[in-house]
């Protein structure tokens, strides 16, 4: 992206997350790694009549996060929305 006093360079940072539902969907398992294989990085370049600049940044940002979550109780039952409309009837009380 050119800015008004040089270039931003794309951003790169990569994540991967898996989930697995078990126990008819009560518990569920969920696993994300963030950042693999260390390439996240932030580059730009400054340029003025004075100075040319390149900054390249590299953030410690790896991590592997686990969760795990129960379900309690039930979801509500589902209700039968159809109406039944007598003849007549104005629906207004």
């Amino acid at each position: 992206m050119e800015v008004e006093q040089g270039r931003v360079a794309g951003r790169l940072r990569l994540s991967l997350a898996a989930r697995q539902k078990l126990m008819a969907d009560r518990l569920s398992v969920a696993l994300r790694v963030i950042d693999p294989f260390d390439s996240s990085r932030e580059r730009s370049t400054t340029t003025d009549p004075r100075f040319f600049q390149v900054t390249e940044r590299r953030r410690a940002e790896r991590g592997v996060l686990l969760s795990v979550n129960w379900s309690f109780g039930h979801p509500p039952k589902e209700r039968d929305t159809e109406e039944i409309i007598t003849e007549g009837d104005s629906g207004g009380r």
